[in-house]
């Protein structure tokens, strides 16, 4: 994996209204053949990053079915981008236990590209703490870090990017997700401060300093939130987006490899990427 940010950033340009997009996915749902359909609807939705659960078996199903599409796409000359595979890794309550996790998918055959690392509600001690370990551990992966505010304030939030940055890796992106939310005025006071954290971390961290300004920052989109809309009108700086409730169906695009065409291509390209830019659009 190459080591330099200029790399992930390039890889995640934007090209969805200017930002790039992650599409969060549960492989456990589909079956074999239903992962080849979402494999083929995937490389053509332009997204950049797919995010799942680690479960091996299903991680190399779906990595074949994406190489068997873009191969068959490139018959066609269609351009096409290889989405990165990202796969959640939740903080617990043990280090130990986390240690050994980690290790594990370390020396595996690293069958995705990035580790998404959940902080949830682990305290900023508890956060500190699992850094120094594992910035012991040599490895060459892309990073998520996946911060909110529960237990983290702003001066823990923007410690922990630089802790991260300089002693674990410059392959470095940052997402900032959800609390919670339970009603309509909980979804308005989650996306402030998702917003406020993402202004606070490109002010006081990324502006700041030059040698941040390639790491991309993620914002998440769900359909009950105005994050799209309020970041446009705070104009607050952010990279790609995390979409929360946007579903690929395997049932509506049955790949029939006899009559596909450039053109029948373009038109599935085109209705996918219409498709996300209307959910963008409608929150």
């Amino acid at each position: 994996m190459d080591s330099n940010t200029n790399t992930v950033k390039k890889i995640l340009k934007g090209n969805t209204l200017g930002k790039f997009i992650k599409a969060n996915l549960d492989l456990d749902e589909y079956s074999p053949d239903d992962i080849e359909t979402l494999a083929f609807k995937i490389s053509l939705s332009g997204c950049k990053i797919i995010n799942t659960e680690y479960n091996q078996l299903k991680l190399n199903e779906y990595k074949k079915a994406i190489e068997r599409a873009t191969k068959y796409l490139k018959e066609f000359n269609f351009e096409t981008s290889i989405p990165l595979i990202s796969i959640n890794f939740k903080l617990d309550k043990n280090i130990d236990r986390l240690l050994n996790k980690i290790k594990f998918l370390y020396k595996s055959e690293l069958n995705f590209d990035i580790l998404n690392i959940i902080f949830g509600a682990q305290s900023d001690n508890f956060i500190e703490e699992f850094l120094n370990e594992i910035s012991k551990i040599d490895n060459s992966l892309i990073y998520t870090i996946n911060i909110n505010r529960n237990k983290l304030s702003n001066s823990s939030i923007l410690k922990n990017i630089n802790t991260f940055y300089e002693r674990i890796s410059k392959n470095l992106i940052i997402e900032i997700d959800y609390i919670s939310r339970i009603s309509c005025e909980e979804d308005l006071n989650s996306d402030l401060q998702i917003l406020s954290t993402a202004d606070i971390i490109y002010k006081d961290l990324i502006r700041e300093k030059n040698i941040y300004k390639k790491i991309p920052i993620v914002l998440p989109i769900s359909k009950s939130s105005s994050i799209f809309k309020l970041a446009g009108q705070c104009d607050v700086k952010y990279d790609g987006i995390s979409l929360k409730d946007f579903t690929f169906s395997s049932s509506d695009m049955k790949i029939n490899k006899e009559s596909i065409s450039y053109n029948l291509l373009n038109k599935f390209s085109n209705d996918l990427k219409e498709n996300i830019n209307m959910f963008l659009r409608i929150n």
